[in-house]
């Protein structure tokens, strides 16, 4: 690794241009006549790297093999996604199963509903029995009264 006069200040570490405006804004209004340069950061050098023919800034370099430019970096954004995509399909199989158990839990009500159905009739039927033999006993109880 080697360093270099940065050529974006010229060594100077301040630039007249604001480091947030595109290359090709010629005309801004700001308070401060001076800013930090953004690609040395005020150090006036920049460390650099031989990739290929071209020298290239330590940072820069960095930044391409992070880019979705870089083979690499697009095989890491395709594992992203398809990990993400198995999540999905996992929490997908989750909810499904979920489903499953809850429509299972509401055809168990729904059986639980109709028993209750028939013990209430067997019931209703049972204090049916039970008022007609207290009718039968009060009208027996009347009778043997009148004697």
């Amino acid at each position: 690794m080697a360093t270099e006069l940065c050529p974006k200040c010229n060594g100077q570490g301040i630039v007249s241009k604001p480091p947030y405006l595109a290359g090709d804004i010629n005309e801004w209004s700001s308070s401060e006549s001076q800013f930090t340069c953004n690609l040395c950061n005020g150090k006036m050098v920049i460390d650099t790297e031989k990739d290929g023919a071209f020298t290239v800034p330590v940072h820069l370099a960095e930044a391409f093999r992070n880019s979705p430019y870089n083979k690499d970096a697009l095989r890491g954004d395709k594992l992203y996604w398809q990990l993400e995509a198995q999540a999905k399909q996992q929490e997908i199989e989750r909810l499904k199963d979920d489903i499953e158990s809850l429509n299972n839990g509401y055809a168990q009500l729904e059986e639980d509903r109709e028993r209750l159905k028939d013990v209430e009739i067997k019931v209703l039927a049972a204090l049916a029995e039970k008022d007609a033999e207290i009718e039968r006993l009060k009208e027996e109880i009347s009778f043997l009264s009148n004697f």
